[in-house]
C-alpha cells in the first residue's frame, strides 16, 4: 500500500472518517468499524475516530480492545465528553464502578465550566451508588449553573442519602426559591424529616402555595402530597388522608392504570409452567433477591441482612426487569410469553451479563443481595436463571401496606394503580395470587419474613432468617443503622431511625378511608380481623 504524502493524509483521513460515519447512521457496524480504522492508518490523531471505533468495538464485545480505543481518545481530545461515557458504560459491564468514579471526575476535570455535562457525569456516579462523588460533581456543576433548581434538588437528594437531612433541607429549599413552582423540593422537603409541630415552617409554606390560582398539576400533585405527609407526622388524620386523596385523584389521571392489562400479565403468570434452568451447577456468589409488595418492610429487611459479613448489597436495583426486556426483544414476543421460545444457551449469556454488572467488590461475598420489591413478578425467571437463588419474601398487614403505598407519589409508571385505593386492591389480588404460585414452585427457595414480628423483635427473626440461608448469626444484623452508605428508596429518612413500631396498625388512623380497599379484596387475601 502507497503511504500518502503527510501534508494529504489528514485530510483523507476525515474522509473516510465522515464515510465511516455515514455508514453507521445506515446501521452497517462493521464496514464503518473498517473506514474508522483505515482512517486511523492515515492519521492516529484523529480523537473522534478512536472514540466510534471504541463503540464498533464495544458493539462487537471486544471489551479490551474498545477500552483501549476509548482511552486513546480521551487522551488525544480530554474535552471529548461522549468518549468518557461511552467507556463509562463499558466499564459498568464489567463491574468496575470504582474506575467509573475516577474517570468522571477526569471528565470534570477536563470541562471545567461545562455545567451541562458535569451534571450528567454526576448522574452517572448517583445511579451507580458513587453518592460522595455524585455530589462534589453536582456541586461543582451548580457553581457553574446556581439558577437551576434542579441541581438544588439532586444536591439535596445526595445529602439524604448520605444521611445528612440538614444539609438536604438547605439544599431542597434552595431549589425552591430558584423555582418556586418546582413540586419534587416540596415532596422531597416534606419527606426529609418528621414534622413535629404545627408550626413546622413546611407547612405553612405547602398551604400558601397550594392557595395560589394556576400552579401547575404536577407542583399542585406534589404539594398535596407534601401537606398531607406533614399532617399525618402530627397524627391530623382526617385532614391529612384529604390531601392525600386531592393528590392522588390528580395522579391517577395521568397514570392510567390498566387492570385489564395487569390482569392478564399476573394470569399468564401463574399459568407459565416451570421450566429449564440455565445452568447445571450453582456459581459463586449466589443472589439473594428481597421481594413483596411495595412498602412491605423490604428496606428494613435489606439494611439488616446486608450487615452481615458473607453479604454484599446491590441496593435496589432494576436489573432483572432489563433481562426480561431483553428476553421479549430477543424472542420477538412478549413476556412472560416468550420464556417458553428461550433456549438453555440464552438463558445463559442473560447470567454472565447479569453478573457482570456486579461491582468488583460483590464477587468477594459469599451471598450478594439484589432488593427490589417488584421482582415478585419475576420469580419464575429468576429461578430459571439461577437454580441456587434464594428469596426474602417480606410480608405485612395489607392494610398498612395499601396505606403506605397510597401515601407515596411514585415516579416509577409502573407503580400506577397506586393512586386508587381498589386499584391497590387488584394489584394486590394479583401480587397475592402469583405469590400462591410460586410458593408452590419454590417452597424451598422462598423464606417469608413479616414486617410485625421484625420490629417485634428483631433479633429473634434476624436469627432466623440468617440460619434459613445457611449464615452464621452476627449481631450486627439485628441493627438497621446505616453510616455513610447511601440510601436509594422511598424510606430514606425512615431506613435511618431504630426499628419502631410506629408504622404497625397505622391503618387504624384511617380505617373508614380504607373501606374500598378492603371491599375490593378477595376472601382469601383479607387480614384477619383485630
Amino acid at each position: 500500500m502507497k503511504i500518502q504524502p503527510p501534508d494529504k493524509a489528514p485530510g483523507q483521513a476525515r474522509q473516510i472518517y465522515e464515510e465511516g460515519l455515514a455508514q453507521l447512521s445506515n446501521g452497517a457496524t462493521q464496514a464503518a468499524r473498517e473506514a474508522f480504522a483505515r482512517a486511523l492508518a492515515l492519521d492516529a490523531s484523529l480523537a473522534a475516530a478512536h472514540y466510534q471505533l471504541g463503540n464498533c468495538l464495544r458493539q462487537s464485545s471486544e471489551e479490551s480492545a474498545a477500552e483501549t480505543s476509548l482511552k486513546r481518545a480521551i487522551a488525544l481530545d480530554p474535552g471529548l465528553a461522549d468518549a468518557y461515557f461511552s467507556l463509562a458504560f463499558l466499564l459498568r459491564d464489567q463491574g468496575r464502578v470504582s474506575d467509573i468514579d475516577t474517570l468522571m471526575k477526569a471528565l470534570a476535570n477536563a470541562l471545567p465550566e461545562d455545567a451541562e455535562h458535569i451534571e450528567q457525569a454526576a448522574g452517572l456516579l448517583a445511579e451507580y451508588g458513587r453518592t460522595n462523588s455524585a455530589l462534589e460533581l453536582f456541586v461543582r456543576a451548580l457553581s457553574q449553573r446556581p439558577d437551576l433548581a434542579r441541581l438544588h434538588q439532586r444536591i439535596g437528594q445526595m445529602h439524604q442519602k448520605l444521611g445528612q437531612f440538614a444539609n438536604a433541607s438547605d439544599a431542597f429549599e434552595g431549589a425552591i426559591r430558584r423555582d418556586p413552582f418546582f413540586g419534587p423540593a416540596y415532596l422531597l422537603l416534606a419527606h426529609n424529616m418528621r414534622a413535629s409541630s404545627p408550626n413546622d415552617t413546611r407547612i405553612a409554606l405547602c398551604r400558601s402555595k397550594l392557595a395560589e390560582p394556576n400552579l401547575p398539576d404536577n407542583t399542585r400533585i406534589c404539594l398535596h402530597f407534601a401537606l398531607g405527609k406533614l399532617l399525618d407526622d402530627l397524627g391530623e388524620y382526617p385532614a391529612a388522608f384529604q390531601q392525600f386523596q386531592a393528590g392522588n385523584q390528580q395522579r391517577r389521571r395521568q397514570a392510567g392504570y390498566d387492570r385489564a392489562t395487569w390482569g392478564q400479565f399476573f394470569e399468564t403468570q401463574r399459568q407459565m409452567p416451570a421450566l429449564q434452568t440455565a445452568l447445571a451447577n450453582p456459581q459463586s456468589p449466589t443472589p439473594v433477591f428481597i421481594i413483596g409488595m411495595l412498602r412491605s418492610g423490604t428496606t428494613l429487611v435489606e439494611r439488616m441482612l446486608a450487615n452481615h459479613s458473607c453479604m454484599y448489597s446491590l441496593g435496589e436495583t432494576e436489573m432483572v426487569d432489563r433481562l426480561a426486556e431483553a428476553l421479549a426483544q430477543h424472542a420477538g414476543i412478549s413476556y412472560p410469553l416468550c420464556l417458553r421460545r428461550l433456549t438453555a444457551e440464552h438463558l445463559e449469556s442473560l447470567v454472565v451479563q447479569y453478573r457482570a454488572r456486579w461491582p468488583r467488590e460483590a464477587l468477594k461475598a459469599r451471598h450478594v443481595l439484589d432488593k427490589n420489591p417488584l421482582n415478585f413478578m419475576h420469580v419464575g425467571l429468576i429461578a430459571q436463571l439461577f437454580p441456587d437463588a434464594q428469596f426474602v419474601h417480606c410480608q405485612r398487614d395489607a392494610r398498612d401496606t395499601a396505606l403506605s403505598v397510597y401515601f407515596q407519589n411514585f415516579a416509577n409508571l409502573r407503580n400506577a394503580y397506586a393512586y386508587d385505593l381498589a386499584d391497590i386492591a387488584h394489584f394486590y389480588m394479583g401480587y397475592y395470587m402469583l405469590m400462591e404460585r410460586w410458593q408452590t414452585l419454590f417452597a424451598e427457595r422462598i423464606h417469608a419474613i413479616r414486617y410485625e414480628d421484625v420490629v417485634a423483635d428483631p433479633e429473634r427473626e434476624m436469627r432466623r432468617l440468617t440460619a434459613t440461608l445457611g449464615l452464621e448469626w452476627e449481631p450486627a444484623c439485628a441493627e438497621p443503622q446505616v453510616g455513610d452508605d447511601a440510601i436509594s428508596t422511598a424510606s430514606v429518612w425512615q431506613a435511618r431511625q431504630p426499628v419502631y413500631r410506629d408504622s404497625v396498625g397505622r391503618w387504624r388512623n384511617y380505617a373508614d378511608q380504607l373501606a374500598p380497599f378492603l371491599a375490593a379484596l378477595q376472601p382469601e387475601a383479607r387480614p384477619m380481623p383485630d
